[in-house]
């Protein structure tokens, strides 16, 4: 099975295939390009979904657009305490997907943060309204991880995108004319937390964000 590594740079992370010395060659490379797309998922302490969806997400993108900037997944907590490693059974899930989330270290959801995302996805309807309170601009790139899904099931391939952030703005605007036409949802666009559940129901979770993130990729026109 293959491995992949992650490290983090400004708080968001960069994932390697094969190695962790392969990963940190490639955080030293990773600046602010004008070609780059970041992402960041909240939800309460960052140890269970956010960590979860991040690692599933940038897995999925890391090997796209090479020459043409990247997506840069993070991920934060509305109330997290910064600097611990995630769940067990969230890392234990993402090693049965191959992925080496050892590396990984929480942090506190900040308006610095979601002022450099180009898209914020929230794990519920809640985190989503914390983070508009938190730093309103964020208003356009913001949507619950499910309802992000949601929308992109109903719009139609973009054009192909030269660059990862062309991309990436592409699904914004999808998602946000898809929100004028289809209809609104309450509890579904919520993801609920398995903290203090089986291990079962870390992989139900993990199942729902890998669905979401498989739709993701249906409208990802790459060059």
């Amino acid at each position: 099975m293959e491995r992949y590594a992650s490290t983090q740079r400004g708080g968001w992370a960069v994932v390697s295939h094969r190695s962790t010395e392969e990963a940190g060659e490639r955080a030293g490379a990773v600046a602010d390009g004008f070609d780059d797309f970041r992402v960041l998922l909240v939800c309460t302490a960052n140890l269970c979904r956010s960590p979860m969806g991040q690692f599933l997400l940038d897995t999925a993108v890391s090997a796209a657009w090479a020459g043409h900037g990247r997506w840069i997944v993070g991920s934060a907590g509305v109330l997290a305490a910064d600097n611990r490693p995630m769940h067990r059974r969230a890392a234990k899930v993402l090693a049965d997907h191959g992925i080496d989330g050892s590396r990984f270290r929480s942090r506190r959801l900040r308006p610095s943060l979601l002022e450099s995302a180009d898209l914020v996805l929230t794990a519920t309807r809640d985190h989503r309204a914390e983070a508009a309170r938190l730093h309103p601009p964020v208003l356009r790139k913001l949507f619950t991880v499910n309802q992000f899904a949601y929308l992109l099931a109903h719009s139609p391939v973009p054009p192909p995108a030269q660059t990862a952030a062309e991309a990436g703005r592409s699904l914004i605007d999808a998602a946000v004319a898809a929100r004028g036409r289809v209809q609104a949802r309450t509890v579904e666009d919520d993801l609920a937390d398995p903290v203090d559940r089986p291990l079962r129901a870390f992989r139900e979770c993990a199942q729902i964000l890998s669905r979401d993130v498989a739709q993701f990729q249906r409208l990802l026109a790459q060059p």
